[in-house]
C-alpha cells in the first residue's frame, strides 16, 4: 500500500476515534443532566450570587444535612427573594443558643459575623432576636458580609419542613 494512503488511513481512524470520545462524554453529560433534572432524589442547584464559593451543587432532596454543612431550602415569604430557594451553611440547631451584642451575632458563643441594619440598597434590616432555636429548626448563614440569612429577623429560622435537602459543592 502507498505511504501517502496509509496515512490518510490513519488520519481517518485518529479523527474517528476522538469524534466518538467526544460524542462519549456529550451522551455522558447529557444523560447525567436528564438524570438530575427529573430525579426524586438529586437536584442540580445553581449559586447565582457570591454568598458562597461555588457555583454548581448537587442536592440530595429529603437528607437532612448536620451542622457545618450546607442546605438547600426555601426562605420564608420575605420582601426581596420570592420565589427563589438558597443554598447556606448550618450554623444552629435545635437549643442553640442565639445572642447579639450590639450588631455582633454569636451561637453558643461562637461569633458569626455582624448583622447589618440596612440592605446595600438602604432599606432597613431588623435581626432575629435573642432566643434558643427552637425544636425542627436551623439557623442557615453565610460568611458573606451582604448575606440575606437566618441573621435578620424577616428570614428567621428555618423550619425542617423548608428544606429540600444537603447541598454538596460540584463546582
Amino acid at each position: 500500500m502507498h505511504p501517502k494512503v496509509k496515512e490518510l488511513i490513519l488520519r481517518f481512524k485518529q479523527k474517528k476515534a476522538k469524534a466518538i470520545i467526544r460524542w462519549s462524554f456529550a451522551s455522558i453529560a447529557v444523560s447525567t443532566t436528564a438524570f438530575l433534572l427529573i430525579s426524586p432524589f438529586y437536584q442540580l442547584g445553581f449559586n447565582m450570587g457570591d454568598s458562597l464559593p461555588g457555583y454548581v451543587f448537587l442536592i440530595k432532596k429529603k437528607e437532612l444535612p448536620h451542622k457545618g454543612e450546607m442546605v438547600a431550602f426555601y426562605p420564608p415569604k420575605n420582601r426581596f427573594y420570592r420565589h427563589a430557594w438558597f443554598v447556606k451553611i448550618i450554623v444552629g440547631t435545635e437549643g442553640d443558643k442565639i445572642r447579639y451584642d450590639g450588631d455582633k451575632l454569636f451561637i453558643n458563643d461562637n461569633y458569626y459575623g455582624v448583622a447589618k441594619s440596612l440592605t446595600r440598597n438602604g432599606e432597613p434590616l431588623a435581626k432575629t432576636e435573642n432566643k434558643t432555636i427552637e425544636s425542627h429548626h436551623i439557623f442557615a448563614w453565610s460568611p458573606h458580609k451582604d448575606s440575606y440569612d437566618s441573621r435578620y429577623k424577616d428570614f428567621n429560622t428555618i423550619p425542617y419542613s423548608s428544606i429540600v435537602g444537603r447541598a454538596i459543592r460540584l463546582f
